[in-house]
Order: C-alpha cells, then structure tokens, then sequence
C-alpha cells in the first residue's frame, strides 16, 4: 500500500493499492513496484513520527516493508537520498509485478 508519494512525501488523495499512481504535489507518476513501496513507507514513517511495525501494518503496508522502512527511516534516520542509495545498492526491484 502507498499512502504518500514516493517522491516527495505528500500524502496521496487516495492510497494506491496495486497499480499505477500520481502525486497532485509534484505531479509524478509512480507505480506500486517494491522500490516505491519502501520509499512511501519511509516517507510515512518520517512524516508522522512512526516507530512501530504493526501501525505500519494496520495502513496497509507490508511486514516486510515496514521493518526495512523503520530501520532506514526511524532507526538509522537516512535523508530520502541516502535512503535511494541504500535500495539500489540492496537490488529492490523497481519492476512492477503483477
């Protein structure tokens, strides 16, 4: 689940599921790729102070997501750039699967 834009940070009119989405913000598109998804995550967790897994969860993120956005974006408190290193350098896919 996407709930802000991967992008710039701004909460999304409405949370993107699976699929393709636009921020009215920056006027980026994005889909639902894995890449995306942690990117959206760790700007939520930032955005609104979230250091807890299972909150993450109740929105709609993944477990997996969710722990690897806590761990960049609350635990060790990369900017969005460090963060754009860190998941490229790990190999998450940027491929949207089906």
């Amino acid at each position: 689940m996407i709930l802000c834009c991967p992008h710039c940070g701004c909460n999304l009119r409405e949370p993107v599921k699976d699929g393709l989405g636009s921020c009215s913000h920056c006027s980026r598109s994005f889909d639902s790729n894995p890449f995306h998804r942690i990117l959206a995550a760790c700007w939520y967790v930032r955005r609104n102070h979230v250091g807890d897994v299972e909150m993450l969860m109740h929105h709609g993120i993944d477990e997996a997501e969710a722990f690897i956005a806590l761990a960049l974006a609350f635990d060790a408190d990369y900017s969005h750039d460090e963060i754009l290193k860190i998941l490229a350098k790990l190999g998450v896919s940027k491929d949207y699967v089906t």
